[in-house]
């Protein structure tokens, strides 16, 4: 990602004239999509590991314990649920808002700066996203919990979604009339 970044001169802003080819380059390549693969991959892990600890700890607490000595560490110690919780959310925010100067003018920073925000951004963004639904899988935050199931997030999250399909055409269109375009 650093080496496509900096050859092609790619910037933050998306309407920069060197992002015309950002999502044949980076979007459709299989090899761009390795680190959120592997995160995912081990959030699964993760997931049916929680449930088989679940399951022993109903059978035998002990057992459990012995069993899965790290999740019975995090699930006994509620200060780790929040950490994971407050340092996701923080990090969530540094994710939404970091590029908000760039989004003005793309070229307010540096090469240094385009190449370690793409390098770092989705990895970033992809491990406080598993640290906030772990810390909520593991029990505890039900405020959280009862939040994000409400209606209307519910709702927010549905049409985020369809926005999220339409991005691509929409950007394609916004590139192609611009004056620098192709």
């Amino acid at each position: 990602m650093a080496y496509v970044t900096g050859t092609r001169g790619m910037r933050v802003g998306p309407l920069a004239y060197e992002n015309w080819d950002l999502f044949t380059l980076i979007i459709q390549k299989p090899w761009f999509h390795i680190e959120s693969t592997a995160i995912g991959v081990y959030a699964a892990w993760l997931y049916l590991q929680t449930k088989k600890y679940r399951l022993a700890k109903a059978k035998d607490d002990l057992e459990a314990n012995k069993q899965f000595p790290i999740l019975s560490f995090i699930h006994n110690h509620g200060w780790i649920k929040y950490c994971m919780a407050f340092f996701s959310i923080g990090l969530l925010l540094t994710c939404f808002f970091i590029s908000y100067t760039a989004n003005f003018n793309a070229y307010n920073w540096s090469m240094k700066h385009n190449i370690l925000f793409f390098a770092f951004m989705k990895t970033c963004y992809l491990i406080s996203c598993f640290l906030l639904f772990f810390s909520i899988i593991f029990g505890g935050l039900t405020a959280v919990k009862a939040i994000l199931t409400s209606s209307p997030l519910l709702a927010l999250g549905k049409v985020c979604f369809e926005a999220a399909l339409l991005a691509p055409m929409v950007m394609q269109m916004i590139m192609s009339t611009k004056p620098t375009g192709i």
